[in-house]
């Protein structure tokens, strides 16, 4: 699911919470979206994937909801996402292990997720967009009002990535989370956390001590090459899909496949700008761009 979501002037958090909400759970149809939505200017596209969550705890906090979502490689298990507009200006993704819908309190989260500083802005009082990008294996948003795009701190955006089990430590049956918190921090070093993992020493990891780096065929980071082209030739010519993957060599964690199933890829440095679009084969991109010239191609159609 790709939505392109356009809340109007005068917005309330609880309606964008409640609209959020909406989209990563399923629907299709902006007529059942709330009053802050600019439903001539929303758009939702179903086409290629379905949104993938379930309301997990409606009762998260002050204008938070807690969603979950299965793992890929076991269904007896969910990452939780907290949902949170209650932080003046912001949207918080803030991602767990595990939450607890009785006690409304979660365990191992992912490192930083709860920080203004990472997260999709908002202008209530203005109105603005949040584009958000939803299937089996992601979980992805990025904000726009006025000229501001992306977060506080950076330009870029925020998410949840599930991954394959490349280590063999790193088993179903062991019982580590794949899954890990993105946030496309800096010129091309974003931040990225697991909310638990294994130290070398053999010992479980959480918070700040289980960073994950993204990794492309050309190292770490996610700065992609441009390619020459000749002058003449269109410009969808020059975009590469580049597929990255999670890993942490120190710790003996090779991480896993990401960019494939979630279909998100690196595409090429500083070529297009936020919310262009591009046709490889039958698929259609969207191109997100970062901070400084790095670009994701986030499927749409």
């Amino acid at each position: 699911m790709y939505a392109s979501y356009f809340y109007s002037a005068g917005a309330t958090a609880a309606n964008v919470l409640a609209d959020i909400g909406a989209l990563l759970t399923g629907t299709t149809d902006k007529a059942t979206l709330s009053a802050s939505c600019n439903q001539s200017s929303t758009s939702i596209d179903a086409s290629v994937y379905t949104a993938a969550w379930t309301l997990h705890d409606a009762s998260a906090g002050t204008n938070a909801k807690c969603y979950k979502r299965e793992y890929p490689d076991d269904a007896t298990k969910f990452a939780y996402l907290v949902v949170d507009t209650n932080t003046s200006g912001k949207v918080l993704m803030k991602v767990y292990e595990t939450w607890n819908a009785g006690t409304h309190a979660g365990t191992n989260l992912c490192y930083y997720s709860d920080q203004t500083g990472g997260c999709p802005q908002v202008s209530l009082a203005a109105g603005g967009q949040i584009d958000i990008y939803c299937n089996n294996y992601c979980v992805l948003m990025v904000s726009l009002f006025g000229a501001t795009y992306g977060s506080s701190s950076q330009l870029g955006w925020t998410g949840l990535f599930f991954r394959t089990r490349n280590s063999a430590w790193d088993t179903v049956a062991n019982g580590y989370p794949p899954f890990a918190w993105v946030w496309s921090y800096a010129s091309n070093a974003p931040y990225c956390y697991a909310p638990r993992t294994l130290s070398a020493a053999g010992a479980d990891i959480t918070g700040a001590n289980a960073p994950m780096n993204l990794c492309t065929i050309f190292g770490q980071g996610l700065i992609a090459p441009s390619l020459t082209v000749p002058a003449a030739a269109d410009k969808t010519l020059k975009h590469l899909l580049i597929p990255f993957f999670f890993s942490y060599y120190s710790t003996g964690n090779l991480g896993g496949d990401v960019s494939q199933n979630a279909d998100v890829y690196i595409t090429s440095a500083s070529l297009g700008t936020n919310f262009d679009e591009f046709e490889i084969g039958s698929n259609r991109y969207v191109i997100w761009s970062s901070s400084l010239n790095y670009r994701i191609a986030v499927r749409k159609g």
